[in-house]
């Protein structure tokens, strides 16, 4: 890898000139990505190693070792009303926020990255929407694995999200989201939370010996709660509460809580003895 200085990015025009200085392979197309690869980043004394505004021209990070930001608002890679970008195979450690965090941007994908040990977040998203997060690996982050905030339609498949201080993924008035084949073991309190939404699906994920909660969701309407398995959690694998309209088919536990919740259809919750 080459050791680089932090990258800051703001605008189409600096996108363009900042490739031609750096040499960047490609030109912003769709079929031509601009290429930001193989660079290892010391955030020391900055609040990124790297940080892209206001841009939709196509863009791929990759390969990229980002560490050690340090002022309060720390990121590894930031992106800030941005459209169009592929963050992947990128890792981000012992960031003083976040290792990955995308602010009112869509239509990007975060895919195969690393983020380990960061002050708050792996992966945040805040007022972000039609993003798709996959494959990530998201250990021993202070609060959440993954965390989503007025967030709406978006994918979160196949992350794995271990020991993290608070949840393993946790999303907030995220409506219409996806959350499939994920994988939270160990985390400090739930390993998947959703509160006051609608229209959500939680499909297929594995929750094993969280520490509160296995998956707990709370105030949401029109939630489908399919084929997930929650064991061993230390007080609840499922913890239901004011949800409305919802489906709860074929998932395993060995605990369940349920309070003022309207179940409409409900198949096979498959209680395992313990």
């Amino acid at each position: 890898m080459q050791q680089h200085k932090p990258i800051y990015i703001k605008g189409n025009e600096q996108f363009y000139a900042t490739s031609r200085i750096e040499r960047w392979r490609g030109c912003g197309t769709p079929n031509n990505p601009y290429i930001i690869e193989n660079y290892e980043i010391n955030g020391e004394g900055s609040d990124y190693c790297i940080q892209i505004e206001n841009t939709d021209v196509y863009f791929v990070i990759r390969n990229c070792r980002l560490f050690g930001t340090s002022k309060p608002w720390g990121n590894g890679i930031a992106l800030m009303n941005v459209k169009n970008g592929i963050i992947t195979n990128n890792t981000c450690t012992e960031h003083q926020l976040d290792g990955i965090s995308l602010w009112s941007s869509s239509n990007n994908i975060i895919t195969n990255n690393v983020c380990i040990s960061n002050g708050t977040d792996g992966i945040s998203l805040n007022e972000s929407s039609n993003n798709i997060l996959t494959n990530n690996t998201l250990i021993g982050n202070k609060r959440c694995g993954i965390f989503l905030i007025s967030s709406p339609n978006n994918l979160l498949s196949n992350n794995i999200c271990i020991g993290n201080g608070q949840y393993g993924i946790s999303l907030f008035q995220c409506q219409s989201s996806n959350i499939a084949n994920n994988t939270c073991t160990g985390n400090r309190e739930y390993g998947i939370y959703m509160g006051v939404s609608s229209n959500d699906t939680v499909t297929n994920n594995i929750c094993i010996a969280d520490k509160k909660y296995g998956i707990c969701i709370t105030s949401l309407k029109n939630t489908i709660l399919l084929n997930n398995t929650c064991i061993e959690s230390k007080d609840v694998d499922i913890h239901m509460n004011a949800l409305s309209n919802n489906t709860h088919i074929n998932n395993i536990y060995s605990n369940l809580v349920v309070k003022d919740t309207e179940i409409i259809h409900s198949r096979r919750m498959i209680k395992i003895q313990v």
